[in-house]
């Protein structure tokens, strides 16, 4: 053991540490679960729920010190002065010991520690050195780090939380988070386990309303997105740890709100600092000075940035609310592996705490799911709908609080979903276009703020071209919708691309709609010559579209046409945020190709020298 680590010191045992046959044998003995672990066990088919009745924290008694156990990958410490002594005795020297199963010598083990109830999120990284009798040491990695946030946590008052920026936004809880208040608070004490599975699909996610949990312990297996939208709209205060892999995201829910959000492993896509550099509202050379400062005083880098001045309270808020967002929409991308939902407990003492409206992230979520959608799919995803009449219930602006819709969007759901004219209708009349209409109604859909009016599904048959003689009357039908549509569309909404999307999109997006209604493919070969013009029309407007939207001077032109200039300017702007993003990713051609299409909209000197910049591979 000494070649490997420092001595791992244990304490004089006592009639509890004496090992028990069992041990001896070398099977794991019976850990009695609290309200905060779980069983270190396999997890159970159908998920689990634990409702102990739970004990008040131990409070630091004169009894000599206790050694900390193994539960799964936490190193549990009934008390802090089990912990000072193991700091003192063991950690200090780079080792830890604790009372576990025997475990392989060597096997390297990522752990993190609780004191009580409460977990300190700190991380171990240790390597088995020795185990037998029912105990394991470890030689620990990053001893140093370690015995530095653990001696500062240690050095605060119990119960103590961080203090953090104030809250700022429209959509926002307008308060500063206390955690320690929120942990004095009634808890929930039940626990829930159960599986991960893969995302809704599209035609999935316009009924999630009606696919809301129930009793969260009779459930075997739900998408996070499911689990998150059952929590927050049940007010749940607790913490969900979600894995997947070797990808883990932990958030702690307080009443409908989210107020912290860890993940592993490190992003830097997601971090704090890189998010406000990408809303500019920090440069390089302050996010290192505040890196300096913050590991030099040992606080977090948004009280540091604070201090030095190089953002605002309020900019850091947004920005620590944009990071939460982000993790979360990276958990629901998963498509297997477990939850594990546990009452409340403290968020790490270092973490900077803000609250973030639970059902703005949920809404930012669905819509870009269905943003991400053209318009053969969405199309397709309504065809049986588009005759049903589509309401809202009471007031659009407050039903939407916190979704950042524009005017235009607006007014479209308050003035064409009145419950009384049918989807074709509202969105045939719609300001915002036909695309951008439907994605707003199975976004509303999706959200429960828009409901199909007439109580029960309307079928319609759905065809397409290339069918046997006797459908050809439904292909007529088709046709004839189709071609009304495409009069009441622009050229993008044709080609089923955004307005801003670079033009090397329109080629594939071309071929793809061409397919869809090939007037001259073998389905027609037998159409009679009214459902043969009907076709060379509607492929006369997708020709028309791609024609003018593949030339530079007729593109740039017919946009200026659709959008004035301070919606350019808006879309120029996001452009070249994503072609920076890119350019720090080393995308470069994804870069170029952002820029390209910023400098169409906004021909200004510094978007084109952005441009400029990245075809000559500088940053």
């Amino acid at each position: 053991i000494l070649g490997l680590a420092a001595v791992v010191t244990p304490p004089p045992p006592s009639r509890s540490e004496l090992p028990s046959a069992a041990q001896s044998a070398e099977v794991p003995a019976v850990v009695r679960p609290s309200s905060q672990e779980l069983p270190a066990a396999p997890r159970p088919s159908a998920p689990a729920l634990v409702a102990p009745p739970t004990p008040p924290p131990v409070a630091d008694d004169a009894g000599p010190p206790e050694v900390p156990r193994l539960s799964g990958d936490r190193v549990v410490f009934r008390r802090r002065k089990d912990l000072a002594h193991e700091i003192e005795v063991n950690l200090k020297n780079g080792g830890l010991f604790v009372e576990s199963p025997p475990l392989p010598i060597r096997t390297k083990r990522q752990l993190t520690v609780q004191v009580g109830l409460q977990s300190w999120d700190v991380d171990l990284q240790a390597d088995v050195v020795f185990a037998d009798g029912g105990k394991v040491g470890f030689s620990v990695v990053n001893a140093a780090d370690a015995l530095r946030a653990l001696e500062e946590r240690l050095a605060r008052p119990e119960g103590a939380a961080s203090a953090p920026p104030s809250a700022s936004g429209d959509d926002e809880d307008d308060e500063e988070f206390d955690a320690a208040a929120a942990s004095a608070g009634t808890l929930d004490m039940s626990a829930y386990i159960g599986t991960i599975q893969k995302p809704l699909g599209d035609a999935q996610l316009l009924t999630l309303t009606e696919r809301r949990l129930g009793d969260l312990a009779a459930v075997e297996r739900t998408t996070v997105l499911q689990l998150l939208e059952h929590v927050i709209t049940e007010r749940w205060k607790g913490v969900l740890k979600l894995e997947a892999g070797a990808h883990q995201v932990v958030a702690w829910l307080h009443e409908g709100s989210v107020a912290f959000v860890s993940s592993k492993p490190y992003d830097e896509a997601s971090s704090v600092g890189r998010i406000l550099i990408n809303q500019k509202k920090l440069n390089e050379a302050g996010l290192r000075e505040a890196l300096e400062k913050s590991r030099a005083g040992r606080k977090s880098l948004g009280r540091a940035l604070v201090a030095l001045g190089h953002v605002k309270k309020s900019d850091l808020s947004t920005a620590l609310r944009e990071q939460m967002r982000l993790k979360l929409e990276e958990a629901m991308a998963f498509d297997h592996g477990q939850y594990e939902w546990t009452p409340w407990r403290e968020p790490p003492g270092d973490a900077d705490l803000v609250l973030a409206r639970g059902a703005g992230i949920l809404a930012h979520h669905v819509r870009n799911r269905f943003e991400a959608m053209n318009l053969a799919e969405i199309e397709a995803l309504f065809a049986k709908n588009l005759s049903r009449p589509v309401g809202h219930d009471g007031e659009v602006d407050q039903t939407t609080q916190g979704m950042h819709l524009q005017p235009r969007e607006l007014r479209f759901l308050e003035l064409q979903l009145d419950g009384r004219r049918s989807l074709e209708d509202g969105v045939r009349g719609s300001p915002v276009g036909r695309l951008a209409s439907l994605r707003l109604v199975g976004m509303g859909l999706a959200l429960g703020f828009l409901r199909f009016t007439d109580g029960a599904r309307t079928p319609r048959e759905s065809t397409r071209l290339g069918v046997a003689p006797s459908q050809f009357d439904a292909v007529k039908k088709d046709l004839k919708e189709t071609l009304h549509m495409f009069r009441g569309m622009n050229h993008f909404e044709i080609l089923g691309v955004h307005w801003s999307a670079h033009h090397r999109t329109f080629k594939q997006a071309y071929e793809q709609v061409k397919r869809q209604y090939d007037s001259g493919g073998p389905g027609l070969k037998d159409a009679p010559v009214e459902v043969r013009t009907l076709a060379r029309e509607v492929n006369s407007r997708i020709d028309g579209a791609f024609g003018t939207l593949q030339d530079p001077r007729k593109r740039i032109d017919y946009r200026k046409q659709l959008f004035d200039a301070t919606e350019r300017q808006y879309a120029a702007d996001m452009l070249v945020k994503q072609g920076e993003v890119a350019l720090m990713r080393g995308d470069r051609v994804g870069a170029i190709e952002a820029l390209e299409t910023a400098v169409e909209l906004d021909p200004s000197q510094r978007n084109r020298q952005l441009l400029s910049t990245a075809r000559e591979g500088r940053r």
